[in-house]
């Protein structure tokens, strides 16, 4: 009998997306969605040790004028506890806000 063909491997999943934004949030929301998790762990699995993250929180203040530094900083920081809680060296985590752009979200930069 023919030989069985070779099954296609299985395409590699991302650990982080083209554009870094692992979370995308309503406009005052802070938890982090369920996909965020699996994401954030993929990514603290494949992590190099001499690799630095650069997590930025984005809420853009136009939609939350008190708080938005606030909310910013608590996205970056629901994402960097998130890792360093998977194993991440808290001391390779940088993490900074932006509250001018057009974005609820949080993005993770690999340097």
């Amino acid at each position: 009998p023919p030989a069985e063909p070779a099954p296609a491997p299985v395409p590699e999943e991302p650990r982080l997306p083209e554009d870094g934004m692992v979370a995308q949030f309503k406009a005052t929301q802070v938890k982090l969605p369920p996909e965020t998790q699996a994401i954030l762990t993929r990514l603290a699995a494949t992590l190099e040790p001499t690799e630095r993250l650069e997590i930025t929180g984005y809420c853009h203040r136009k939609d939350a004028p008190v708080d938005a530094r606030e909310i910013a900083l608590m996205r970056a920081m629901a994402v960097r506890n998130e890792l360093v809680k998977q194993g991440v060296p808290a001391k390779s985590i940088r993490v900074k806000f932006n509250t001018t752009q057009a974005l609820h979200a949080v993005k993770i930069t690999a340097k």
